[in-house]
C-alpha cells in the first residue's frame, strides 16, 4: 500500500519541483526589470508631487506679493489696517498658505534618493515592505 502511494506521489513531486525551478528562473530573469520599473514609477510619482508643491509655492508667493502691493498702495487704509490687526491676519493666512505647499515639497523628496542612490532606496523600500507585513 505504501509502495503504491509513493509511486503515485513521485511523479507529482517531480512536476512540482520542476515547476518551482522554472518559477525561480523566471523570477530571477524578471527581477531587474521589475526593480527598474519600480524605481521609475516611484521617481515619477515623487517628482510629480514635488513639482506640484513647487508650482503651488510659487503661485502663493506671487499672490502674496500682489496682495501686499495692493494693500500698501493706499497709505491711509494701510495705517488703519495695521491698527485693526488686518496686517497680522493677512500675515497668518499667508504663512498657512505657504506652509501647505512647502510641506508637500518636503514630504516628497524620494526622487532625490532614487537619483543619487537607487540601490539604497531599493533596500529601504524592501525593508519597509518587510516591516509592514
Amino acid at each position: 500500500m505504501n509502495k503504491e502511494v509513493l509511486e503515485q506521489l513521485l511523479p507529482v513531486l517531480k512536476v512540482t519541483k520542476e515547476g518551482l525551478l522554472r518559477s525561480v528562473d523566471v523570477i530571477q530573469s524578471e527581477a531587474p526589470q521589475v526593480a527598474e520599473q519600480l524605481l521609475r514609477w516611484k521617481f515619477t510619482l515623487s517628482l510629480a508631487w514635488f513639482g506640484t508643491g513647487l508650482v503651488m509655492l510659487v503661485a502663493m508667493l506671487v499672490c502674496s506679493v500682489v496682495l501686499w502691493k495692493i494693500a500698501t498702495r493706499n497709505k491711509k487704509e494701510w495705517e488703519q489696517s495695521k491698527e485693526d490687526g488686518g496686517v497680522a491676519v493677512m500675515s497668518m493666512i499667508n504663512f498657512i498658505a505657504l506652509f501647505i505647499p512647502s510641506a508637500m515639497m518636503l514630504s516628497h523628496l524620494e526622487w532625490i534618493k532614487i537619483l543619487i542612490a537607487p540601490k539604497l532606496y531599493l533596500m529601504e523600500y524592501i525593508a519597509h515592505l518587510i516591516k509592514t507585513q
